[in-house]
């Protein structure tokens, strides 16, 4: 069931909106990148080392030489994509200032394309896409200088725009182009394009699983979209894929799948690991600090990439000299925002009610889909601090991934669709007038409450006492 449009605005006076308000933000949030002579944010992509003769686009096509003081070493041909075409039209220095807010600014529209697709109303589009945009996991990690993988959910978040309406009469056309989405994703996120692949795997045989058709037919459907897409991802991401099974599997030493090895490899492949603790994290801002060399007081003091030689250190009471190793490591961000994380709760709740006034029926299958996501992803987020990860890490060739904290990009994303969910639900059923008498008003706080479901009382008052309880909280 698709949103019609508000009166007076169609959705792509919408989108302008959402583009006008994207680049105010950004343009905020980046304003020293327009002042002559500083770059933000560009740790991992310094200038100096994007305007090296070795680096210079587009001659790094066909390789190229890293000169050292002594000799030197070969890194191979750069493989195209999304931060390629930014870097050869804007050149070393814009890239450096503008690599990571054209990043964010894709993501966005990324999402918003996606939510218009689901049918949810624009005012839900709109903000959706801004919490995407915005959510402190993707933002910051484009501002840690690891853009790629801020594209790699844009990508993903393209890749199910196009698979959304199965019924379309270019549904296979739409199959191809989120194949090629997903192969940009992979070619820019490596590994992490590679679990969000999973991730839109899992959307098209859900979709096909709830189609409204013969069951048999619909999944034999789902299966063959899925083929198709996944061929045409293959084929632009055919060289990626070659790289990080070179550098991941072949390259690297422990990462046969005899038991010996998997065991050995443990330390490493679990450092990054959220502690349960740090779950807190994702709803209270800064509760673990910030990143390590924060100043005045803000040094994050968590324990996500602590080494597994601090873990047994501690364990036995810190007796004899600390061993060396990282005893944490953090610099992006996990914090959802309470406003998101609300009504992505509100939503999930609604989904379970029977006779549910709010969400069709669809609706709610599609957010038990996202909820499930949530659900499953964010225990084996834990790694080594829960048993989860362990089970996972046993199925063939997973040891040769690490950082399970990376799952936390899956809790998210999922977050931020049953937000826009949220909101969709909210404006549908108390903030647009209802009826066909648009001169509707209100009748006021004191009939609503009268007459409003036993389930938003209940609501209401669980919202008041945990307000209290944060308020008492940060008091004491």
């Amino acid at each position: 069931m698709k949103e019609p449009p508000v009166a007076g605005k169609t959705h792509s006076g919408w989108f302008a909106l959402l583009l006008l308000a994207l680049l105010a933000v950004l343009g905020v949030l980046f304003h020293d990148s327009f002042r002559s002579g500083h770059i933000l944010f560009s740790k991992d992509t310094p200038l100096g080392y994007l305007m090296s003769q070795c680096h210079r686009l587009p001659d790094r096509l066909v390789g190229c030489w890293q000169d050292l003081n002594l000799i030197g070493y070969a890194e191979g041909y750069t493989m195209g994509g999304i931060s390629f075409a930014l870097g050869t039209l804007l050149k070393p220095l814009l890239f450096s200032k503008f690599y990571a807010p054209l990043g964010i600014l894709i993501l966005g529209i990324g999402a918003w394309l996606f939510f218009r697709q689901m049918g949810l109303a624009p005012v839900a589009c709109l903000l959706g896409s801004l919490a995407a945009a915005l959510n402190s996991g993707f933002f910051s990690v484009a501002c840690w200088g690891v853009v790629q993988h801020t594209l790699a959910v844009g990508m993903t978040f393209m890749a199910l725009a196009a698979l959304a309406d199965n019924s379309s009469r270019q549904r296979w056309l739409r199959v191809v182009l989120a194949g090629f989405a997903v192969g940009m994703g992979i070619a820019e996120g490596m590994d992490l394009g590679g679990l969000f692949s999973l991730l839109i795997a899992a959307f098209v045989l859900y979709q096909a699983w709830i189609a409204e058709g013969p069951r048999a037919k619909d999944v034999v459907a789902g299966v063959t979209r899925l083929t198709l897409a996944a061929v045409c991802a293959l084929l632009l991401a055919a060289h990626p894929i070659s790289v990080m099974i070179a550098n991941n599997v072949k390259g690297v030493a422990g990462t046969s799948q005899d038991a010996r090895s998997k065991a050995e490899r443990w330390d490493f492949a679990s450092q990054f690991s959220l502690p349960k603790s740090e779950v807190l994290s994702l709803i209270v801002p800064g509760l673990f600090g910030y990143r390590a060399d924060s100043p005045a007081g803000g040094n994050y003091w968590g324990a996500v990439g602590r080494s597994g030689v601090w873990d047994k250190y501690l364990a036995d009471g810190g007796q004899g000299p600390p061993p060396e190793g990282w005893i944490r490591y953090s610099g992006g961000g996990s914090y959802e925002g309470v406003l998101v994380v609300v009504l992505a709760v509100w939503a999930g709740a609604q989904s379970l009610r029977r006779n549910n006034p709010v969400f069709s029926f669809r609706q709610r299958r599609w957010l038990w889909f996202w909820m499930g996501v949530g659900v499953v992803s964010l225990p084996v987020a834990l790694g080594k601090y829960a048993p989860f990860y362990k089970l996972l890490y046993a199925l063939p060739y997973v040891s040769t991934v690490r950082n399970p904290v990376k799952l936390l990009y899956l809790v998210s994303f999922a977050l931020v669709v049953l937000f826009a969910y949220g909101v969709d639900g909210v404006w549908r059923a108390y903030l647009r007038p209802g009826g066909s008498d648009a001169e509707q008003k209100w009748s006021g706080l004191k009939s609503w409450w009268s007459s409003t479901a036993q389930f938003d009382k209940c609501w209401m008052h669980a919202c008041w006492l945990t307000l209290a309880l944060s308020v008492l909280t940060w008091a004491t």
